[in-house]
């Protein structure tokens, strides 16, 4: 994975672009680090929400006037719905009926999606037969709403329960565990782990946090079930990065030895969730099914200001997979906020 502050086609010249609008800033970043012209067709996903939303709408006109100009064809806008999982996949297939995505190589700015529409966009777009090479960019924000005083909460209301089969296996019956990414909601964590009942639970905290201070409100937003761990034997806890996707594959893989089914709930960060993806992609004899409860609003702004862009990319299908081989300990060795230098993955 590497920070970067210019972006160029992945070859010759990008088949897609895709991005989300947003009423947060970081949107902006992707689209405005292009260097000339990306790519042949762009899609902006435009979110109800973003389109109610004042700010939303004028990032969302600013994005478009500089993909005008980066994008060979006219930008595509498709709009979603942020409550419903399956709505930007939906629209996406739609729009993409009759192209051959599996020859394309795509760039995504991933910084404002849902996660269960990152899930579902992926999994489309990394069809069985993909040969093209899929980049993605996330960028970090300034701070969040949770670390702003005076603020709380990131979203509010717990919407309908999203139970999302995500990966298939011959196993139906067997052993099963429930996986929580901890963020900073942890009301919605609690809801998965009440509707799941699962014989097993095991906590990720995110360290190192985005911040020293982000863990803490990410401690006391979970306490609930962080206390279990004190006294529920059926409950445990692990640590891995916010940053690092491959921290997060090596994290699943321990948590799924001797468990046939999945359930995974990603209420963690964005990478953490590029993370799972890549899991779903590598692991064999497992099934694994997306536990999330979306929230029926969230709260704006939801972060404020801009800091580092990431991005990293990959080439096949999900037989081209391979366990990475990645030495855990370089977290130990990665201070706070230094920029990851090294490519974790790599494989064009």
């Amino acid at each position: 994975m590497l920070s970067i502050n210019k972006i160029r086609p992945i070859r010759k010249m990008d088949s897609l672009f895709i991005t989300a609008s947003s009423y947060e800033e970081r949107c902006l970043k992707v689209p405005e680090l292009i260097d000339g012209t990306l790519s042949e067709d762009s899609i902006i996903f435009l979110y109800n929400d973003v389109a109610d939303d004042p700010i939303g709408n004028a990032n969302h006109n600013y994005i478009y006037k500089i993909l005008k100009k980066r994008s060979i064809n006219e930008p595509n806008v498709l709009s979603c719905d942020f409550t419903d999982p399956y709505s930007l996949v939906v629209e996406f297939c739609k729009w993409a009926e009759g192209r051959r995505l599996e020859e394309w190589d795509i760039s995504i700015d991933i910084s404002c999606f849902t996660k269960l529409h990152l899930l579902l966009l992926l999994k489309h777009i990394g069809s069985e037969d993909k040969r093209g090479v899929i980049r993605v960019f996330y960028t970090q924000p300034m701070v969040y709403l949770p670390m702003i005083p005076g603020k709380r909460r990131l979203s509010y209301d717990i919407g309908e329960r999203c139970f999302i089969p995500y990966l298939s296996s011959s196993v139906r019956d067997g052993r099963e565990a429930l996986i929580i990414f901890l963020g900073m909601e942890g009301l919605r964590a609690n809801r998965v782990w009440e509707e799941t009942d699962p014989e097993k639970t095991i906590l990720i905290m995110g360290r190192p946090g985005f911040t020293e201070e982000m863990e803490k409100i990410s401690e006391r937003e979970n306490k609930f079930l962080l206390s279990r761990v004190l006294y529920d034997p059926s409950f445990s806890q692990r640590d891995c990065s916010t940053l690092n996707p491959w921290e997060v594959v090596y994290a699943l893989k321990e948590a799924a030895e001797g468990v046939d089914t999945l359930y995974i709930a990603p209420c963690g960060t964005q990478l953490q969730t590029l993370g799972i993806y890549f899991f779903s992609q590598i692991v064999k004899g497992k099934r694994i099914i997306i536990a999330y409860f979306p929230p029926k609003k969230y709260a704006r702004p939801y972060s404020e200001g801009i800091r580092n862009t990431f991005s990293i990319y990959w080439q096949g299908s999900s037989s081209s997979f391979k366990w990475p081989s990645f030495n855990l300990g370089v977290k130990e060795e990665i201070k706070r906020d230094e920029l990851y230098e090294e490519v974790l993955f790599n494989r064009y």
